[in-house]
């Protein structure tokens, strides 16, 4: 009897087991400082009322599987406040949601852009990446990655400047 109850607990451990090294986002994750990202212009930069960010990226080969999905969404924290881009999506060669395609046997490159208005505070800042994979079901999100620092708000400046004091010479007197 007790032969029986080990045998039961034996095969079911190693299903488990099984279940658990099989999940690809596990791999993803433990791998995930294999992705590269370069962020445009480093650090971000104000224009007119926004802050605009060109994030390109580079997966190793080997690292997507072709049935996993990854949302990545860029969010700049500053101060207590975070403002979150636009996600871009990234999925394996046979996936079924809609994305950038990423192939598993020699990896790919993805490209991103978004704006955002700018927020006071949003100079003294940092851009992470935020990744949560999908697979069959299951969600497994990756460590956030800081990507970018700071923000150079010059038209800010620009726009604050008061001409209200000035005045202008005069040319010719009648």
């Amino acid at each position: 009897m007790k032969k029986q109850n080990f045998k039961k607990y034996l095969i079911v451990s190693i299903a488990g087991a099984t279940m658990i090294a099989c999940n690809p986002l596990n791999n993803m994750t433990k791998r995930a400082e294999e992705v590269t990202y370069s962020v445009t212009p480093n650090p971000l930069e104000m224009h007119g009322d926004s802050i605009q960010v060109s994030i390109s990226g580079a997966i190793p080969p080997r690292f997507f599987n072709k049935k996993v999905s990854v949302e990545v969404t860029p969010i700049l924290n500053y101060g207590e406040n975070k403002t979150a881009f636009d996600k871009i999506v990234l999925v394996g060669e046979d996936s079924e949601v809609e994305g950038q395609k990423i192939p598993y046997e020699k990896g790919g490159n993805f490209a991103y852009m978004a704006m955002i208005p700018y927020e006071d505070g949003m100079q003294v800042s940092t851009l992470d990446a935020v990744a949560v994979g999908m697979y069959k079901g299951k969600e497994k999100a990756f460590d956030p990655r800081q990507i970018a620092t700071g923000t150079i708000i010059t038209p800010a400046w620009a726009m604050a400047v008061s001409y209200t004091h000035l005045t202008l010479p005069t040319i010719c007197s009648v």
